[in-house]
């Protein structure tokens, strides 16, 4: 499939990356004296006792109660989950084929966040 052109919403979705790019993404957030990117994990909104919203990511708590930060996305032709905790530095990066618009896309964060169980 084509990728999106999404014009004046491109911080929405026209992001292309790569599971390199991603990693070198995520080991710089496990930098612990990285003041700024520490900001953007920072809960800005509680939405319930175990979930909240930072500067661009969602904070979830895992199964260990240690904070998990994640965010996903699609278009069309592609869907992608990150899920990090940055205590433990561990992380999960799922790229996939599977588009955005259907029913399959709830998998491709199910699979994340299982694989991140398992670490």
């Amino acid at each position: 499939m084509q990728n999106w052109n999404l014009a004046s919403l491109s911080g929405a979705g026209d992001i292309i990356s790569t599971a390199e790019d991603l990693s070198q993404f995520v080991l710089a957030q496990f930098q612990a004296d990285d003041e700024v990117l520490a900001m953007t994990r920072a809960a800005t909104h509680a939405l319930n006792e175990d979930s909240s919203v930072g500067l661009g990511w969602h904070i979830r708590k895992g199964l260990s109660g240690e904070n998990w930060i994640w965010h996903n996305g699609g278009t069309g032709g592609y869907t992608s989950c990150l899920v990090m905790n940055t205590e433990s530095k561990n992380a999960v990066i799922v790229l996939s084929n599977v588009s955005a618009l259907g029913d399959l896309m709830i998998h491709i964060d199910q699979l994340c966040f299982g694989l991140m169980e398992t670490l």
